[in-house]
């Protein structure tokens, strides 16, 4: 159904999403789940990378 399909997108990756948006005659639904999905992704990354930072920070502070 529909709704399978939009679910589906909470799986895609980045290169995924924008690949997608790309296609022609693309609903307005899905094109708003995909930049919904876009904006997910870049905060986890930015997340990631936070946590990331933190933890090497402590990694440094213990070997000195």
């Amino acid at each position: 159904s529909a709704d399978d399909r939009l679910r589906a997108l909470d799986s895609f990756n980045l290169e995924q999403c924008r690949a997608a948006l790309s296609v022609p005659g693309l609903q307005k639904t899905v094109e708003k789940k995909l930049h919904s999905r876009i904006r997910q992704l870049n905060k986890e990354a930015r997340r990631w990378s936070a946590t990331t930072q933190r933890l090497a920070i402590r990694l440094g502070a213990m070997l000195t």
